[in-house]
């Protein structure tokens, strides 16, 4: 599916989002996921992941200007 704006995007429709994110940044494989942590942690490294993808995109926008 498309996401809304200028830049047309896909979105996983049969992999949860937190999921996606994790993965596709290379902050754990799926396997890991599965076999490894708890859910409780996999939130914590979405958590992390956030934060940095935040922060990154801030350092990139105050650059920019």
């Amino acid at each position: 599916m498309p996401v809304d704006g200028d830049i047309d995007l896909l979105r996983t429709q049969r992999v949860d989002s937190i999921v996606y994110a994790l993965v596709s940044s290379k902050f754990t494989t799926l396997a890991e996921l599965k076999n490894t942590y708890t859910c409780w942690e996999a939130l914590d490294l979405y958590e992390i992941y956030t934060v940095n993808a935040y922060n990154k995109n801030s350092i990139h926008k105050s650059l920019r200007k």
